[in-house]
Formats: C-alpha cells, sequence, structure tokens
C-alpha cells in the first residue's frame, strides 16, 4: 500500500479507507449489454486523446522524476477536463434503450459521494486536522467538487505535495490510471 509509508513520512497519525465498490444497479442479467454499451461510449475523439496522452506520459513509468511528471500533468485542470469528455460525458450520450450509460454516471456519482461523506466524517471528528486523499484520477474532479462544498475543507495543490512526497518515497505505477493526490485542511 502507498498510503500508509507516504503518510507516516507525511506525519499523518493514520490511514482510513474511504472507497466502496460496493455499489451498482446493474441486474446480473444486463452485464454484458451493460459492459457493450459502456465500451461503445468509450469509443470517442476524447477517449482516444486520454489514451494516447496516458501511454506517451506512462513510458518509462519506473524512474520517479517520468512519474511525477505523469502525476503533475494529470492533476491539470485541462485533463480533469478530458476524463468528464471521454468517460462521464460520453456516458451521459450512451443511447442505449436501458440508458446504461446513465447509469453508469449515476453509480458513478454516488460512489464519489459516499467517498467524499466518508473524507468528512473521517475529519469531522479532529476539527484542524489534515488528510491526505490518494484517489485515481477519474475521481479527482468529482471528489474536489464535493469537497469543495463543505464547510471548513480547504483543499490545496498537488503540486508541494508530489514534490515533498518524491523526497520521502519512490513513486511506484499503478493499474490503468495511476494515482492523484489531493490534500485537505480544516482549519
Amino acid at each position: 500500500m502507498d498510503a500508509a509509508p507516504l503518510a507516516a513520512a507525511l506525519g499523518h497519525e493514520r490511514v482510513i479507507s474511504m472507497d466502496d465498490h460496493s455499489i451498482s444497479d446493474v441486474p446480473l442479467t444486463q452485464l454484458d449489454g451493460y459492459g457493450k454499451a459502456l465500451a461503445k461510449a468509450w469509443e470517442n475523439p476524447a477517449f482516444a486523446k486520454r489514451l494516447k496522452e496516458y501511454e506517451s506520459l506512462s513510458a518509462d513509468i519506473d524512474k520517479p522524476e517520468k512519474a511525477l511528471t505523469l502525476y503533475r500533468t494529470i492533476n491539470q485542470p485541462s485533463s480533469i477536463r478530458l476524463v468528464y469528455e471521454s468517460d462521464f460525458g460520453a456516458m451521459l450520450d450512451e443511447l442505449s434503450p436501458q440508458q446504461f450509460g446513465r447509469l453508469n454516471v449515476a453509480t458513478w456519482e454516488r460512489r464519489n459521494l459516499r467517498m467524499a461523506s466518508n473524507i468528512r466524517e473521517a475529519m469531522g471528528n479532529h476539527p484542524g486536522s489534515r488528510a491526505l486523499v490518494i484517489v485515481g484520477y477519474s475521481h479527482k474532479g468529482y471528489l474536489e467538487a464535493y469537497l469543495n462544498q463543505i464547510h471548513g475543507v480547504r483543499i490545496v495543490p498537488v503540486g508541494p505535495v508530489l514534490e515533498q512526497s518524491r523526497k520521502i518515497a519512490p513513486v511506484r505505477s499503478h493499474s490503468y490510471f495511476p494515482l492523484a493526490q489531493s490534500q485537505t485542511h480544516c482549519p
């Protein structure tokens, strides 16, 4: 687990899981159609651009500087927008009679709301505390939007955290899309 050594090195006292993969409204009998509808929705120019960008940036990812370049890039607002256009925006335009794309977006939004709620719950009992939140970068835009609505939570830029983590622990690559980081503070 990458979070525990990094959290300890940054002075955080605990690591709390905040994700929940148990959400699904797709009946088992419709999983095949669901998968095909989503795959078709991902066949769009924005997804092709996102994949090409990721493949280019992830070459030699085992080198710390390359990993940091990737992380910095995927944390830029333009990358967050590309995630939406290539994935969730495309899902809203998916035309299956079952509206599988909208079902996917609703599930994704609920999952991110639960994650934001879990972050808030973890921080709520510790006013003035800091939390390092490590998520796949498809979550970043949603979580920042939700956490920015919570009183007393301040999201700080990822750049300084990446620079500090570089000095503490080696950066490792992760599956498909790598992790993005946001750090929140309650004043």
